[in-house]
């Protein structure tokens, strides 16, 4: 829907109408809807980073504390080279369990099948804790990689954080420590 103001015969719209969509720079261009080709690449792609927002929508206040903290003694650069606020931390977070060009992420997924089916299970078993709920496989149907089970988005987002180096004393991730990970998480 078009918002259009005629304070004292200035005229400024913005939104859409009919066929032409209005910016705030008072500039108009026709609606050109998007193609979305729904590519096996795309779907991977916003599968993980599905998962990536999954796994940051579970952190605790204590642990979204400690990332604020963390940030503020850090010079971290958004993409126009401005300081990063610590109110972003939830995308910073994403950014970092992804990686540049999804390579943490893939590593993660590597480190995850590297461990055994027990321990494996062990993740499972705490991503399934009440305070884990949304942590629930992404899975579309143009995508042909495996979801992230509940387990791997905990292990992913406690490995992200080790690496940063908060909560170093957990241990990096693994079968045996997974319950005291969900717990620092989720405080």
């Amino acid at each position: 829907m078009a918002i259009v103001k005629w304070p004292l015969g200035a005229v400024e719209a913005s939104g859409k109408f009919e066929r032409w969509v209005f910016d705030k720079r008072g500039i108009a261009r026709k609606f050109v809807p998007p193609t979305n080709a729904m590519t096996v690449e795309q779907g991977n792609n916003r599968q993980l980073t599905g998962s990536a927002q999954n796994c940051v929508s579970v952190i605790g206040d204590t642990a979204k504390s400690d990332i604020k903290k963390f940030m503020s003694t850090q010079t971290i650069l958004d993409k126009r080279g401005g300081a990063l606020k610590t109110s972003q931390w939830n995308a910073y977070l994403v950014k970092r369990i992804l990686g540049d060009a999804y390579t943490e992420i893939a590593a993660t997924r590597i480190a995850y099948a590297s461990l055994s089916g027990v321990e494996q299970a062990t993740w499972d078993t705490e991503a399934a804790g009440a305070a884990f709920l949304s942590l629930s496989p992404k899975l579309l149907a143009y995508a042909t990689d495996a979801a992230m089970t509940a387990g791997e988005q905990l292990y992913a987002i406690a490995r992200t954080i080790y690496y940063m180096k908060i909560y170093g004393i957990n241990g990096l991730p693994d079968g045996t420590n997974a319950t005291v990970w969900a717990t620092s998480i989720a405080a």
